[in-house]
């Protein structure tokens, strides 16, 4: 079975060819190719990693958005993420695929409040805007951020008379790991 992991690395082994493909118009600049946005406009504010560390991860600079390839796959195509993973695996070759998630999810019932959190900072705002979380929905579902550098993002989950019912926790540094 391949899951989206996979998927998004066998895109980055061919970087070039899938940022040609999805963005036509975009020209190579240097390590990067290089359009105006996600639809392959004319222009230089979308940026793709075409070696390094960064490779196959892009931003667009004018909106603040970014992501993998499966992302880019999406975003360019308009279309679902289910739908681009399919998509992919057809450019691919690939036969089989299962979505299975990219993180290891955790969920356990509270005993008491959590401690030593703290409303989201940098490392952990970015990681909820980068998946179009909203200040205000941050605000009002509590999320909160957990441990020495931040890393750990805290979801209470609470009953509609306020008691406290589950807390998941996400480790989002390991999307540093992956990006490296």
């Amino acid at each position: 079975m391949t899951d989206a992991r996979e998927v998004n690395q066998l895109l980055v082994n061919d970087v070039e060819a899938v940022a040609t493909m999805l963005l036509p118009q975009g020209k190579k600049d240097g390590h990067n190719w290089r359009c105006g946005d996600v639809e392959g406009n004319p222009g230089s504010s979308l940026s793709v990693s075409l070696s390094g560390g960064s490779r196959g991860v892009w931003a667009d600079f004018a909106t603040g958005e970014k992501g993998d390839l499966l992302d880019l796959w999406k975003k360019s195509k308009n279309i679902t993420f289910v739908e681009a993973l399919k998509e992919a695996c057809d450019y691919l070759g690939v036969i089989e695929t299962k979505v299975q998630p990219v993180f290891k999810k955790s969920t356990r019932k509270p005993v008491a409040q959590p401690r030593g959190m703290s409303k989201p900072n940098h490392k952990g705002l970015e990681w909820l805007h980068m998946r179009c979380v909203s200040v205000a929905s941050i605000t009002t579902y509590k999320v909160m951020e957990q441990g020495p550098d931040g890393s750990i993002l805290v979801f209470p989950f609470f009953s509609p008379d306020g008691v406290l019912e589950l807390v998941k926790y996400r480790d989002i540094s390991i999307l540093d790991e992956e990006a490296d």
